[in-house]
C-alpha cells in the first residue's frame, strides 16, 4: 500500500481523542489532521462515551485519568458493547508503573503510551494500528 493510498483511507477513519487536558487534545488533533485523519475530541469520559455511541471511530485514544469515566472504565464499557467491542483503544496516560501498563494491555488496550509523549510517535503508532486493522 502506498503512502498516498494509506492517507486517503485514513481520511475516512475518525479517531476519538479523550483527555481532560485541552493542550493534549489540541496537539493531537493537529498532528492527526496533518496525517490525514479525521479527529473528534472529548474533554471527559462521559462526553467520550456519548460520542462513541453516536458515531463510528476507527480508533479511540483514552486518558486513564479523567473526570466522568476514566479510560479503563470506558475500555471495559466498550468491550461489553457489541458495536464498540473491536474498536482499538490506545491509552495515553501519566500512569506509567508497570502494573498500570500491564493492567491496560491485559484489559484489551491495543497500545499504552506514557506521558510525556512524542506526538509524532503517538500518530505513528496509531496509524500502524489503523493500517493493520484495514489489512
Amino acid at each position: 500500500v502506498s503512502l498516498v493510498q494509506g492517507r486517503i483511507r485514513r481520511q475516512h477513519s475518525a479517531i476519538l481523542v479523550a483527555d481532560d487536558d485541552a493542550a493534549v487534545r489540541e496537539l493531537l488533533e493537529h498532528k492527526f489532521r496533518a496525517a490525514g485523519c479525521k479527529v473528534v475530541s472529548a474533554a471527559d469520559g462521559a462526553q467520550a462515551w456519548k460520542m462513541l455511541q453516536d458515531q463510528e471511530f476507527a480508533l479511540a485514544i483514552l486518558d486513564r485519568m479523567m473526570p466522568g469515566y476514566d479510560g479503563m472504565t470506558l475500555l471495559l464499557m466498550m468491550r461489553k458493547t457489541e458495536k464498540l467491542a473491536s474498536t482499538p483503544v490506545v491509552f495515553l496516560t501519566a500512569r506509567h508503573y508497570g502494573a498500570d501498563v500491564l493492567d491496560g494491555l491485559n484489559t484489551g488496550a491495543a497500545d499504552y503510551i506514557v506521558k510525556p509523549f512524542d506526538p509524532d510517535e503517538v500518530v505513528a503508532r496509531c496509524v500502524r494500528l489503523l493500517d493493520r486493522k484495514e489489512a
